[in-house]
């Protein structure tokens, strides 16, 4: 199956032409905007929504003020920008022509007059109003659009390639990308489990934890925020790693994009918004899809995700959001690292013809006796999955300093995943509602801001588990015998408080706790197919009901407008999954009643320094203690493996990001970046049982580092923008993608090896005072991977085992023979181009 698509061809040749006969203009240095806000008395607002606009191309920012009334806008290109302040029962202020001067920063301290009784302040809807995106004095980062949207911006993983603290794998498609935030989600392969998602607001993460990110083009965001560490006090079950929330680009007009690429990639892209005195709303379509660089990974994609906004009356607005998304895609098979050093892209494997290739073990006839060996190709793997997503938010004023926010979604994942020797067909519906109140005002005599919300969440599944047949075709139905059935349900809710508040001109501290009550029922049907005798059906009931509580506590000190210090203590929980709970652990089915959720305390310290427009250097350390740890184990000889709880562990480690122009005079247009994380995660208490014949060995990995968990990564970026002259426009960066190699196993044995990624891009960017054609392009070329080397771009975990007939412990050229790894791409090319309209 292929998606429909209009195909943009020959549009770099075009952009060679055009360039080639003008003279290239451009500015792409960015600064900062910021300021306070404070009523006709002096007194400092929170909460005040801050609208600002490019004068020359409509893009727009939306921040909000914190209790101090501060309010800070980085990242801004060079450039013309009008500033909206609004908060309700205030008159709206509009300030025209704030200049953002070269590699340099502004500062906007703004004044409201209090509206009169039945005035109508007409302003832009706001499209984005969570006020808890950037938790005050945690550790959060933010990624704006100027830093990848000239970029191969393939999937998520470049976004975050910029954000220290978190590091990416491969997961089951092209841009389905495993996220982790220091370490939290590194033993999950596919998708992203312990830590929260949203997009503009609206959680896109659905009530058993799992959030995928095919539904993410990064084309379509103005920026991403990350929270990191524990952050269940505020956003609930599952936030043990912390938030990420997606900003959809604010777009007047129309632009198209093209990117094309090696292997045969393109995404054709169309952007679209307009912005009226009570509405604004904005649209993003894409179609991707390409052959990839290993065998038997073709995909095709198509995305839209919408937002819209409308005042419907001075005290209310209602937002819109919808985001569907349809992937078909193949799939190759992990490789064990021998294979990885023999054919680290499955060349020639579409028949297990050359060395190094792997494959699935298929029963001949669908359900029992005689296997095969076949390859992904043979095989059929893949994935046809769609998602759609829909919310409503609706904000009423009660006074100008407390609004209601009341917000439904509804999620449906609906999959076909014939992934290995089994696949899965299972309809995911759910959804999710959060009622929250938010005060901004004074408390006890303090500036101060009040958090509360209440929360319910709902999901509902029916999972049909089947054996893949030899030269069958699962994704159009052609499967063996059913293996399992898993159908039931899962419910979160909950109740969370945060209360901000000004002590001192310099001084913001912060309370808050949730609590969470979690039910699971499920009941899960597993067959078996003896030869010579009747199909048997094994039937296990299970229902668990978790409550959960989780506080923090922060503290930030300014200590001058250009360094703040602060630190946090968080906490954080997940619960288990309905299908941890049917093996008890005597190893026979049942209700494994003893499972606990996972659950976590952290604590960070950090500084934000800015001395000047020259330097910004962010830095913060973070310990966390682990506790109960989901885990498998084996019970014994001949039973089945079950889930259990690793007692403790602890996570201790740094990151930082440094962004410097050493000479902003003599060569303005030089920036250099880096982002760096070092991140140690052990075992305190866990000791592992492994079993083989007649054996069952016990073995203690107090102090062994967690498998999956990359120690130390880098991004060093060298990046020259000209800022002036006849190649104004012209810029480019050279950078280095660095990762530790890390453990695949619990007894530390065998490593995924590290790896440097060397990339480079040239880029045109128009400046935003210039008129004409080439005001309305931007293009780039850019080479990943220049030296073209194998690297790992994914591994899995792999199980310790035991020699069946000594019952010791196997060696690392065992575990180097256990399916585990994705190679990265090679060298590969990509260009890419926009153009827009203005009304």
């Amino acid at each position: 199956m292929r998606l429909n698509r209009n195909v943009i061809t020959s549009s770099l040749l075009l952009l060679t032409i055009v360039i080639g006969a003008r003279s290239l203009r451009s500015q792409t240095t960015t600064g900062v905007l910021s300021g306070t806000v404070t009523d006709q008395s002096g007194g400092l607002l929170a909460g005040v929504q801050i609208l600002v606009e490019n004068e020359t191309n409509g893009a727009a920012r939306t921040v909000y003020t914190d209790a101090g009334g501060r309010y800070s806008v980085p990242n801004l290109p060079a450039g013309s920008y009008r500033v909206t302040a609004t908060l309700p029962r205030f008159e709206a202020l509009v300030r025209q022509g704030v200049v953002i001067p070269t590699g340099g920063s502004a500062s906007a301290d703004l004044t409201l007059k209090v509206g009169r009784v039945g005035t109508e302040v007409k302003v832009n809807a706001p499209l984005s109003a969570d006020p808890t995106e950037v938790p005050t004095a945690q550790i959060d980062n933010v990624v704006n659009q100027e830093d990848y949207t000239n970029t191969q911006a393939l999937s998520v993983a470049n976004i975050f390639a910029l954000s220290p603290g978190v590091t990416t794998q491969q997961g089951n498609g092209p841009r389905d990308i495993s996220i982790s935030i220091r370490g939290s989600n590194a033993q999950q392969t596919y998708g992203v489990r312990n830590l929260q998602m949203s997009e503009d607001g609206f959680p896109v993460t659905q009530p058993d934890g799992l959030g995928r990110t095919d539904i993410n083009d990064p084309h379509a965001y103005d920026e991403v925020d990350v929270v990191e560490g524990p952050s269940s006090a505020l956003y609930g079950n599952y936030a043990t790693g912390g938030h990420i929330n997606f900003h959809q680009r604010q777009v007047q007009g129309i632009e198209f994009g093209a990117d094309v690429g090696s292997f045969g990639y393109e995404n054709d892209y169309l952007s679209m918004g307009s912005t009226g005195e009570q509405y604004r709303w904005t649209g993003f379509f894409s179609n991707v899809r390409g052959s990839q660089y290993t065998d038997h990974t073709n995909y095709d994609t198509f995305t839209a995700d919408m937002l819209a906004g409308y005042s419907l009356t001075p005290k209310d607005r209602i937002v819109l959001k919808f985001i569907d998304n349809e992937l078909v895609t193949q799939l190759s098979i992990r490789l064990s690292l021998n294979q990885y050093q023999l054919n680290p892209w499955q060349k020639g494997c579409a028949s297990l013809a050359v060395a190094g290739c792997a494959s699935v073990s298929l029963y001949e006839n669908g359900f029992n006796g005689t296997k095969v060996s076949e390859s992904a190709d043979e095989a059929e793997l893949g994935r046809h999955d769609r998602r759609t997503i829909l919310g409503m938010r609706w904000d009423h004023d009660f006074t100008e300093k407390t609004t209601l926010s009341t917000q439904v979604v509804w999620d449906d994942r609906d999959i076909n995943q014939p992934t290995s020797s089994t696949g899965v067909f299972e309809p995911v519906p759910s959804y999710n509602m959060i009622s929250d109140l938010i005060r901004h005002g004074t408390l006890w005599g303090v500036q101060s801001t009040t958090y509360v919300a209440l929360s319910f969440n709902y999901e509902n599944y029916k999972e049909d588990s089947y054996n893949l047949t030899p030269m069958g075709n699962p994704l159009d139905g052609t499967v063996g015998g059913t293996t399992a059935n898993l159908f039931g349900n899962v419910w979160n809710s909950g109740l969370r408080a945060r209360q901000e508040f000004l002590l001192a001109k310099k001084w913001t501290a912060v309370v808050g706790a949730g609590f969470e009550h979690t039910g699971l029922a499920a009941t899960e049907q597993n067959y078996a197919y003896p030869s010579g005798a009747a199909p048997t059906i094994t039937t296990i009931p299970a229902l668990r009901v978790y409550n959960e509580f989780a506080p923090s506590g922060a503290l930030r000190f300014q200590a001058t407008p250009g360094l703040a210090v602060h630190g946090d203590v968080g906490t954080g929980y997940g619960t288990p999954q309905s299908s941890n709970l049917f093996v008890t652990p005597q190893g026979v089915y049942g209700n494994n009643t003893q499972l606990k959720a996972q659950t976590n305390v952290g604590t960070d310290v950090g500084a934000d320094w800015k001395p000047g427009s020259y330097l910004l250097l962010s830095a913060a350390g973070f310990y966390e203690w682990f506790h109960n740890e989901l885990v498998t184990q084996s019970p014994g000889v001949n039973l089945q493996s079950y889930t259990y709880n690793a007692p403790a562990s602890a996570h201790r480690g740094v990151t930082m990001i440094a962004d410097f122009h050493p000479t902003p005079k003599v060569l303005p247009g030089v920036r250099f970046r880096v982002n760096y994380l070092f991140d140690r995660q052990s075992y305190s208490d866990f000791i592992e049982q492994l079993s083989a014949g007649n054996f069952t060995e016990r073995f203690n990995r107090d102090g062994n580092l967690i498998p999956g968990v990359i120690p130390q990564s880098l991004n060093f970026r060298v990046v020259y923008d000209q800022p002036s002259g006849r190649a104004r426009g012209i810029g480019g960066f050279v950078e280095d993608v660095v990762s530790q190699g890390f453990y695949l196993d619990n007894a530390d044995l065998i490593k995924a090896p590290g790896s440097h990624v060397l990339n480079a891009n040239l880029h045109y960017t128009p400046a935003a005072e210039k008129s004409g054609l080439l005001s309305r392009l931007t293009f780039y070329i850019e080479v990943a991977n220049i030296v073209g080397n194998a690297y790992v771009s994914s591994a899995s975990n792999i199980a310790d085992s035991l020699n069946s007939a000594t019952g010791a412990e196997n060696g690392a050229a065992t575990l180097a023979t256990t399916g585990s790894i994705w190679a990265g791409p090679p060298r590969t090319i990509y260009g890419g181009l926009r153009f827009w309209l203005r009304r």
